[in-house]
């Protein structure tokens, strides 16, 4: 199945993009998705642990399935 991902912040200059389209299989979650994008970026890895994440513009946990479509958001939360 085939997700779009938006990436904000930071995170667009670690991974060079801020769109991205997946390819994820079936039955997958939010986590799989970060996965994903943590081993892209291995030395990176902890950064991935305190990320926003959204799936279809609702806040999502890292257990919630992921459908074919969805527009899924990460951005790093910001303090100050």
């Amino acid at each position: 199945m085939r997700v779009r991902v938006l990436l904000f912040g930071v995170l667009k200059d670690i991974l060079q993009r801020s769109e991205d389209s997946l390819d994820l299989s079936s039955g997958a979650t939010v986590s799989d998705l970060l996965n994903h994008y943590r081993e892209l970026a291995p030395e990176k890895a902890k950064f991935f642990h305190s990320l926003a994440l959204a799936v279809n513009q609702q806040y999502a946990e890292p257990c919630v399935r992921l459908r074919a479509g969805d527009d899924d958001s990460l951005w790093p939360l910001v303090s100050g």
